[in-house]
């Protein structure tokens, strides 16, 4: 599986804006607006570039946050004239902060541990959604007596905000004993976010669980207005060998239908994943058989269903997107590529990612399969179009 940036992330929904009114044709020293072409959009892109954390609009870069203090980006909405970036600012040890920059101006959001990262935002009217986790260390000052006594919060609690305040989302715990004293430990995880009129969608999963005990098993999930709908369906594999299960990348909705996309991770016969997504909470397999791949962003558009991620071929991870599960690969094969974020306008495909080329990587972005390359030693893993 392709190495990623590390709390980066996933899929990324885009506004498109049309417009009637396009090329140029000469007419002596004016020109004049066509009403049977329409213009490109404005191509936004997040990533980084060496140490820095960047979007580039039109491949113009906008510096967002450079090496000291170490931050990392996760996700890229577009509003009007308004560029909106979810992310996280480290410090030092398991300290980081969640935040998120408009326009390049960085609001903190709350968080009353000192550590939590986003992983997705969106923005519906005056609402600015962003989704995360906080990062729970347990005091351990509760000496165990029973399981459903109450106890500190342990672990990584999956939460939604909303203008900056918090709303931690329902999910699973156990009760740890440790040397006599007792604490609800958490392992929750959030991957996208997606608003739809008053509904707010967020996909995520957990990765707490007791093997053999299927009710724990609670790996992949979309909450809709904090109500939690499981994913898995008949996905997780308990065996000799541990306990395969699905995981959450993205999520996208379109009229009354819910799209989730992720992987499915195998441990036997040998470790491998599987591309995959749910509509409605029925899984499509995008590559059965022996692949390794992954879906890392869904978008929708009529009623077709793009994903983008990456599959390996020849043992070597390239950059793909599935349109109604038909592959089209779009990384080179000079080196390994992955596909991050997905979106689609007019008649072109937009895709970024990451591409090697010789010794170098580079943050990219594809339109139906053309590559452009932005900078350099970096990953791209958020497009939008406006």
């Amino acid at each position: 599986m392709p190495l990623r940036m590390p709390a980066l992330s996933k899929g990324v929904p885009c506004l498109i804006l049309l417009s009637c009114l396009g090329g140029l044709f000469a007419c002596r020293k004016s020109a004049a607006p066509s009403p049977f072409t329409t213009p490109d959009p404005d191509v936004y892109v997040l990533g980084s570039t060496g140490d820095s954390i960047v979007y580039w609009k039109n491949g113009t870069p906008v510096l967002l946050a450079a090496d000291t203090p170490i931050t990392s980006a996760s996700s890229i909405f577009v509003s009007g004239k308004n560029v909106y970036v979810c992310g996280t600012t480290q410090g030092s040890g398991l300290l980081s902060t969640p935040k998120y920059w408009l326009n390049g101006t960085a609001t903190a959001l709350t968080d009353t541990t000192g550590s939590a990262a986003t992983s997705g935002i969106f923005v519906s009217g005056s609402a600015v959604y962003a989704c995360g986790t906080v990062f729970f260390t347990s005091p351990l000052t509760v000496p165990y007596t029973t399981h459903t006594a109450p106890y500190p919060t342990a672990g990584n609690v999956a939460v939604n905000w909303k203008n900056g305040v918090a709303v931690p989302l329902p999910t699973q715990f156990y009760v740890g004993d440790y040397l006599g004293y007792g604490s609800h430990v958490y392992s929750a995880y959030t991957s996208g976010l997606f608003a739809s009129g008053p509904d707010l969608y967020i996909a995520g999963g957990d990765h707490e669980f007791s093997p053999g005990d299927t009710s724990t098993y609670r790996f992949a999930q979309y909450w809709k207005n904090g109500v939690a709908t499981d994913l898995d369906h008949g996905l997780v594999d308990s065996n000799a060998n541990g306990v395969d299960f699905p995981t959450t990348t993205g999520i996208f909705v379109a009229a009354e239908d819910v799209y989730v996309c992720g992987f499915e991770t195998s441990r036997y016969p040998a470790l491998t994943f599987q591309a995959l997504y749910w509509k409605n909470g029925i899984a499509t397999n995008l590559t059965p058989g022996a692949f390794n791949a992954a879906a890392y962003s869904i978008y929708v558009d009529g009623q077709d269903v793009y994903a983008a991620g990456y599959q390996d071929i020849n043992g070597v991870s390239r950059a793909t997107y599935w349109k109604n599960g038909i592959p089209t690969t779009i990384g080179n094969n000079q080196g390994p590529s992955v596909a991050n974020s997905i979106c689609v306008g007019g008649n072109a495909v937009y895709v970024a990612g990451s591409e090697t080329v010789g010794n170098n990587s580079y943050s990219t972005w594809w339109k139906n399969g053309v590559a452009t390359h932005l900078g350099t030693g970096g990953n791209a893993i958020g497009i939008a179009i406006q």
